[in-house]
């Protein structure tokens, strides 16, 4: 396994090790931002993979409500975020162009919400493990609620200010987290985009789904009139997913945009693996 420095958990540290290739040509320059965004998202799962290990080594190591928001907590979630980031990598590789099927979408939306969620869960996991780490929630002060962190009244508890100052870098982006990628209770899921499509194809579309939910013709029908409308469906969904252009995008609320899955999700991943790293060492002592 590659131990990858905190740097390296970055997309823009990639971009620029393959600076000295670029040389202005779009092909060439494509072919090695490719390059670079496709070992950032593969070294980071290695990066999911080591957190997994180093977590499970500092519950076991300190048993009790650490161990269990260490090892239940946080390793659990490593697993499903790994699995989940495969996922990605399976139904949106890097560069592709051709339009997702609903089956796909499915898929990739569910990994990105299953990655996102556990996130925020991680970091919860981790706030609660420096909980318990200091003698439980009623000497520390705090309510539930306020178990972050990020959060105004966690960061102002003497027993880990250094901890917290060292996480402070790290303020915006979990504020950006929230606001625009955070599918969790409350908040609007995750979905794929599965084609950007031009008027053309747009109205194509529309014709074909059209088709796709005209009612049946009153009955009975034979068992030959239920295999042809079968193979007419799925003719139809065939000929919709060849409409448009597959651009790698992801949507949480329609208002806000959309975020490009490459760098956004392993940038995001990178981000909550190095906030564990400046945890579990003080977790450890």
């Amino acid at each position: 396994m590659i131990y990858l420095t905190n740097e390296q958990l970055s997309h823009a540290h990639h971009l620029d090790q393959y600076r000295w290739a670029m040389n202005g040509n779009e092909a060439n320059d494509s072919y090695f931002r490719h390059e670079a965004t496709e070992m950032h998202m593969l070294l980071v799962i290695d990066a999911v993979s080591d957190l997994l290990f180093k977590a499970v080594q500092v519950g076991q190591a300190q048993g009790g409500g650490v161990h269990d928001h260490l090892v239940y907590g946080v390793a659990r979630r490593a697993g499903d975020i790994r699995l989940a980031m495969r996922e990605i990598v399976q139904t949106s590789p890097v560069g592709r162009t051709k339009p997702m099927v609903s089956e796909e979408v499915d898929v990739a939306s569910r990994a990105l919400n299953t990655i996102y969620i556990n996130i925020r869960g991680s970091l919860d996991n981790l706030a609660w493990a420096v909980i318990e780490k200091n003698g439980g929630l009623q000497k520390a002060g705090l309510n539930p609620a306020e178990v972050d962190l990020f959060g105004r009244k966690f960061r102002k508890i003497e027993a880990w200010k250094t901890l917290t100052e060292a996480l402070s870098d790290m303020a915006d982006w979990t504020q950006e987290l929230a606001r625009l990628r955070n599918p969790a209770a409350h908040q609007i899921p995750l979905a794929v985009v599965p084609a950007a499509m031009g008027e053309k194809d747009a109205a194509e579309f529309q014709r074909l789904h059209a088709l796709l939910l005209a009612p049946l013709p009153e009955g009975p029908f034979d068992a030959d009139t239920f295999r042809k409308k079968r193979e007419e469906t799925a003719d139809i969904k065939r000929q919709m997913a060849t409409l448009g252009e597959y651009i790698g995008d992801f949507a949480h609320r329609p208002k806000e945009g959309l975020n490009p899955i490459y760098p956004t999700v392993p940038n995001d991943v990178g981000q909550m693996v190095r906030a564990a790293r400046i945890v579990l060492p003080v977790l450890a002592e």
